[in-house]
């Protein structure tokens, strides 16, 4: 990981100083989704003790990221559902 001195701007020298607290030596940063609209980020990382992640790490990282916003995006479509009946149950 390169030194906090070396960040690009506020947020990239906060997880430096993290990674480095953690003692990770390698990391990968992959956006939350759901339904085309970034809701996050997950940050998975590795100890300096382990070898680095590789591209299989990624793939795996990227089918979690996946599978995370389909339940964060099905958890939302339930509650706008049960939303919408409540209102069609008082209407009546």
């Amino acid at each position: 990981m390169p030194p906090v001195t070396q960040a690009v701007d506020p947020l990239h020298a906060r997880q430096l100083e993290l990674f480095d607290q953690l003692g990770t030596d390698t990391a990968v940063v992959a956006p939350l989704r759901a339904r085309h609209q970034v809701l996050g980020a997950v940050t998975v990382g590795r100890s300096a003790g382990r070898a680095p992640l590789t591209s299989s790490d990624l793939a795996m990282v990227d089918d979690l990221v996946h599978r995370m916003g389909l339940g964060v995006d099905n958890a939302r479509l339930h509650r706008e559902t049960q939303h919408i009946a409540e209102r069609l149950q008082r209407s009546l």
